[in-house]
């Protein structure tokens, strides 16, 4: 992604506080889930889903035992999902969000 889309994209998510706060904005940043599936011989990825971010992604934590699914994000923030693979790994819920402060 170029810096004008980035900066493009930034603008547009601002909330200013006279505005209503909603959940849409512009995708900078993407969580893409995929299975890895083996069939006769073939070896394939298929998408189960997307979390778009309005910030960009920067790095990625599975933790396998108890199925968490941490997201560090560009503006400091770290989501935490908990993903049900009892449900296929289709559904996920968001645990928390931790924020980075600054002292």
């Amino acid at each position: 992604m170029n810096i004008t889309s980035r900066v493009d994209a930034y603008l547009t998510n601002v909330n200013f506080p006279w505005e209503k706060k909603t959940e849409t904005h512009v995708t900078v940043g993407a969580l893409m889930l995929y299975r890895f599936k083996v069939d006769n011989n073939s070896h394939t990825f298929e998408k189960l889903w997307v979390k778009s971010f309005p910030v960009q992604t920067s790095c990625l934590y599975w933790e396998g035992e108890k199925n968490f699914l941490a997201v560090g994000l560009d503006n400091g923030k770290i989501k935490i999902y908990k993903i049900a693979p009892e449900m296929n790994f289709m559904q996920y819920d968001e645990v928390i969000t931790l924020i980075k402060i600054d002292m």
